[in-house]
């Protein structure tokens, strides 16, 4: 039997051992309808929830189901505000309401950006002192994944795809500590698209992994690195070297940005 959570092996039981102790942490917990476990405490998983939604016929993904778009992504979300992935994203902390006008985004602050200028008395549209000078910062999560899609091959014991069996460490080390990040957002720079492995969102910080010395690779890196320093970008770097010993390096680096703990998990 596999886990219904991370797809690892699990014996006679539904959970493996890792998504077990979470189980116990309430991260994980079982879906009040049709019993399967699922990654939040809400009372009904998705599937479950959209069937009670009177608005909507049985089966979310069945065929005659109102057509609407995400709010987020613009995929059809069937009747809903959020498509199943943008949903699941919402349960990591990815996707939040806007606290003034109710609708989805792409980050955990209070305000979308539209209620964010309003709040400033600033005109859409119009470049201030404020904002002149800035890199431009977008965190669009779903298309760039959509597209690459190929290479998610790696699912960490949380859900998240990433690709490669380091991502997933790191990616699972954070998550463990209660370090909510977003895996490869798009930073645009210079007119350039770059996409860092990771963005942790409580210090304003990006996290790469330089996992290879092709000259190629070594080449982007040196051109990306180059890009950050040129627009004062914060970032922790680890290196194939650190493999070995990840944990201590991260919380190394990680606690130059405050993040110190007497006990990690």
């Amino acid at each position: 039997m596999v886990c219904q959570i991370c797809g690892k092996n699990s014996g006679f039981y539904p959970l493996c051992i890792d998504c077990n102790k979470l189980k116990d942490d309430r991260a994980i917990t079982k879906c009040e309808s049709c019993g399967k476990w699922k990654k939040d405490t809400k009372p009904l998983c998705y599937d479950c929830w959209l069937k009670e939604n009177k608005s909507i016929k049985e089966g979310p993904f069945n065929r005659g189901l109102v057509e609407t778009e995400c709010e987020v992504c613009g995929n059809n979300s069937y009747g809903k505000p959020l498509c199943r992935d943008c949903y699941e994203m919402s349960l990591e902390g990815l996707l939040t309401k806007c606290e003034n006008c109710g609708n989805w985004k792409e980050d955990d602050k209070p305000l979308c950006y539209d209620c964010w200028l309003k709040s400033k008395n600033i005109k859409k549209g119009v470049k201030t002192a404020l904002t002149k000078d800035k890199p431009q910062l977008k965190y669009t999560y779903q298309n760039f994944r959509e597209k690459h899609k190929e290479g998610l091959k790696v699912r960490t014991k949380h859900g998240l795809l990433v690709r490669s069996r380091i991502e997933r460490t790191i990616a699972e080390f954070l998550t463990d500590n209660g370090i909510i990040v977003q895996y490869e957002p798009t930073l645009i720079l210079d007119g350039q698209e770059l996409h860092p492995d990771f963005y942790i969102q409580a210090i304003g910080i990006y996290l790469e992994h330089w996992g290879s010395d092709e000259p190629d690779y070594i080449e982007n890196r040196r051109k990306k690195e180059d890009i950050y320093k040129k627009h004062n970008i914060k970032y922790i770097s680890t290196e194939e070297s650190d493999v070995d010993n990840i944990y201590d390096k991260l919380k190394i680096e990680l606690s130059k940005y405050g993040i110190n703990k007497t006990e990690w998990k």
